[in-house]
């Protein structure tokens, strides 16, 4: 249950004796106003969502988990608010700081400024201890009467302070949407101007499938921060929205417009016929616009960035699917050991390894349908990845190696086959200008080729006929437009993100090459340079 906004007198005495003021968490929930949507000027207490999100950033003496966040959130969970309380209370109670709000248009930022930090302040109870300066726009800047030193809480739509102690960057999507420079000139001259032991924050709704926002949230989603400049995502969706939750009137579906598309998303969701009613009424109130609903109201963070009738996979039996955390060992994730007699594929997109897009590697248990390995990185060279490739490839039955020829794979291919690894597909055709046979390692992915390897998979994945265990692969597969099919390479917008489809479908077109593994084989692979699988190519 939310916590009510109970008006309560506070015990001055109390306070000073449990030293409460220097407790960030209850000065945040006991010392500032706000106005509800009710528009009602009451205490401010945080709703579950932001205690939630609170508890996951801040310590219990407040101090912070993380210095760099992304906060990818659904509407009306009331996170402006939040921070413009936060941003107050930073400067209220810490000398010499500069809390800056930044939002994408300016009339939104004096809005945040005069409605909520500005309301704030002036039934703040504390207005005595402090010497405050109003003269400046969207700006409040208090000096401490001790020590002459002061703070400063503004809202502005960009910012080059010399060093910004707290920095809240609020829908960065948008931003970049209508101001793309401005919102590189944020990146680029604001992040740098927190310091250690700083605060920034990137909170923001999705705006479609491209752009930085989106590139900032899934190059760190799932990573755990190693160093200071790194973000940590957070995604909170619509079922935190409790308070409307218990007010919604349940309709069943039967009654709903497109009752039957409710249904299916109720079921995939496991969602209760109330979460599913509430749903339901956001799309009533969106003019029934599906893919503007899964953008403010999403209910998986890939959903988030999704817009409709551009996705390749069936995205609804993707979200169906159950995925689980492995275990990590360095850059794999490992879902399931390997099985005796069961037979495993191997598919490779090999990449530069300089900090760009992800060289993948997926390992396939193709007699049961499900993903047993997964291996991406950004630092890993073509050579580098033949040792990794070839070293679970032995581990995985001696698989069978299916490598993406493109661009790096032909640095990727040699290099496994001097290793001494036998079982690398290998494509066979007749030259007919030379009149004789050539044969290439991998699979060269092209504007012919490709539809039919990724067709495979989308079959497969609409037949349930895989299962994907990995979070990770599986957002890349909701996420993969159909646009890719066209193109050649991976587009510069889209780097980094879709790099285990390729390797996954890859891994699936492969099961026909791929056998359980005999002990008494591994002696005749080892002699061979590579394995002549007996089969005409799928290309001729």
């Amino acid at each position: 249950m939310e916590e009510e906004n109970i008006e309560i007198a506070i015990d001055w005495s109390e306070v000073k004796r449990k030293s409460l003021l220097k407790s960030r968490w209850w000065r945040l929930n006991h010392l500032y106003k706000i106005v509800t949507q009710d528009k009602e000027f009451v205490r401010f207490v945080c709703n579950p969502a932001q205690k939630d999100f609170y508890r996951q950033t801040h310590n219990p003496d407040g101090t912070r988990k993380y210095e760099s966040v992304i906060l990818l959130k659904s509407r009306q969970l009331g996170f402006t608010t939040f921070f413009s309380i936060y941003a107050l209370d930073e400067a209220l109670f810490n000398e010499n700081t500069y809390a800056l709000f930044i939002a994408h248009k300016a009339d939104v930022a004096e809005d945040i400024f005069a409605n909520k930090i500005k309301k704030a302040w002036d039934a703040f109870p504390l207005q005595g201890s402090y010497n405050v300066n109003t003269n400046r726009a969207n700006q409040l800047e208090f000096t401490f009467p001790k020590s002459k030193n002061t703070s400063v809480c503004k809202t502005d739509t960009s910012g080059r302070a010399t060093t910004i102690s707290f920095l809240h960057v609020s829908e960065l999507a948008k931003l970049y949407k209508e101001y793309p420079q401005r919102a590189i000139e944020v990146t680029t001259g604001s992040f740098p101007a927190v310091p250690a032991g700083g605060f920034k924050v990137v909170e923001s709704t999705a705006e479609g499938d491209y752009g930085l926002f989106r590139d900032m949230y899934w190059n760190a989603v799932d990573v755990e921060p190693q160093t200071r400049k790194q973000f940590k995502t957070f995604f909170y969706n619509w079922r935190w929205d409790f308070k409307q939750l218990e007010s919604t009137q349940i309709v069943k579906t039967e009654n709903m417009r497109q009752g039957l598309e409710f249904k299916k998303y109720q079921q995939v969701h496991k969602l209760t016929d109330r979460e599913t009613s509430y749903y339901y009424s956001k799309w009533i109130d969106l003019n029934q616009d599906w893919s503007l609903l899964r953008q403010e109201y999403p209910t998986t963070h890939t959903e988030a960035f999704v817009s409709s009738g551009n996705r390749f996979f069936d995205t609804m039996k993707l979200e169906a699917q159950v995925t689980s955390e492995g275990e990590k060992l360095a850059e794999w994730t490992v879902y399931e050991p390997y099985k005796p007699w069961k037979a495993y594929s191997m598919g490779v997109d090999p990449a530069e390894g300089i900090g760009g897009d992800n060289a993948a590697i997926v390992i396939m248990n193709v007699t049961d349908g499900t993903i047993a390995a997964t291996f991406f990185s950004n630092r890993t060279d073509p050579n580098m990845l033949a040792y990794e490739a070839v070293r679970w490839a032995k581990t995985y039955g001696m698989c069978i190696m299916i490598p993406e020829r493109n661009n790096h794979g032909h640095a990727f291919n040699l290099k496994a086959r001097d290793l001494g690894y036998g079982n690398i597909y290998t494509e066979e055709k007749k030259d007919e200008y030379q009149d004789k046979d050539t044969k290439k390692m991998g699979v060269h992915m092209n504007a012919r080729t490709k539809p039919t390897v990724m067709y495979g998979l989308k079959t497969a994945i609409e037949t349930d006929l895989i299962t994907i265990q990995s979070r990770r692969l599986r957002d890349q597969l909701i996420r993969y437009p159909k646009e890719d099919l066209v193109e050649e390479y991976t587009k510069d917008e889209w780097i980094g993100h879709f790099d285990g489809v390729p390797a996954t479908a890859l891994a699936w077109w492969g099961r026909g090459h791929a056998f359980p593994y005999r002990q008494d084989e591994e002696e005749e692979m080892e002699e061979e340079e590579v394995v002549d699988t007996g089969r005409p190519s799928v290309w001729n």
